[in-house]
């Protein structure tokens, strides 16, 4: 059985969630965003082990509408970054474990530790991460993430096992459905609002992907139209030689 340097728990939440009556509904970038995991294997022999990598990204794009209030306000997220953290071994044995979640306000990441890194809580007096907006007026933004953790043994000590073999290696992002509400107006943290997740309509992503479309043909018609200019230059030179 492998080693778990860390283990943790989660549970789904399906249902609106309410605390200090701050109402959270739709779906919105709840639980387990990103998981990474990495089987180191065991080496009873103390053979070299390659670096192995595990990494992923996450990125989805939302929708929030926030009401309890009027004009402009902050939406800060809260929830968990995980990674491990090594101390080293006598022997030549590095591992690499870090997470971060960044929105288009503010970004948390996992502490550097001298190998990997060490777990956090962002939001609620951690790092701050979340979404500005006007109250009433729904608010498009990106949600991205992304975990990685590697290993690598290149023995250098005979008789110095290498200290992670068999270990099981993770690095997570998590968030969760507590939600801060902050009215610039009011210049407080109210008490009672609504946030609504959704995701963009199937239209607007349509529509941009077909600007981008556009965007691309006319950039590569551009580009071939330079070149036969500079074709033409080029023939034209020849004749006049």
């Amino acid at each position: 059985m492998k080693q778990a340097l860390f283990a943790v728990g989660v549970m789904a939440l399906v249902v609106p969630v309410i605390q200090a009556s701050i109402i959270v509904l739709g779906e919105g970038p709840f639980g387990m965003l990103i998981d990474v995991h990495l089987d180191v294997p065991q080496n009873p022999n103390s053979e070299p082990v390659s670096q192995m990598v595990a990494y992923r990204h996450y990125a989805h794009e939302f929708t929030v509408t926030v009401t309890g209030a009027t004009g402009p306000g902050f939406l800060e997220f809260s929830g968990y970054l995980f990674a491990n953290s090594f101390n080293g071994s006598a022997s030549s044995e590095y591992m690499s474990s870090w997470s971060q979640v960044t929105s288009t306000y503010g970004i948390a990441t996992t502490p550097w530790a001298p190998q990997g890194s060490t777990p956090i809580f962002f939001g609620f007096g951690g790092p701050e991460v979340g979404v500005d907006f006007t109250f009433g007026v729904p608010q498009s933004f990106t949600l991205i993430a992304d975990s990685y953790v590697s290993y690598q043994f290149y023995p250098m000590l005979p008789g110095v096992p290498p200290y992670l073999a068999g270990a099981a290696l993770d690095s997570s992002v998590f968030l969760d459905r507590r939600m801060g509400v902050y009215s610039y107006n009011q210049n407080a943290h109210l008490q009672d609002a609504t946030v609504v997740f959704g995701v963009p309509e199937p239209g607007s992503m349509m529509l941009l992907a077909g600007g981008l479309c556009i965007l691309s043909v006319l950039l590569q018609f551009q580009i071939s139209h330079r070149r036969s200019q500079e074709k033409r230059k080029g023939s034209d030179r020849a004749a006049g030689i």
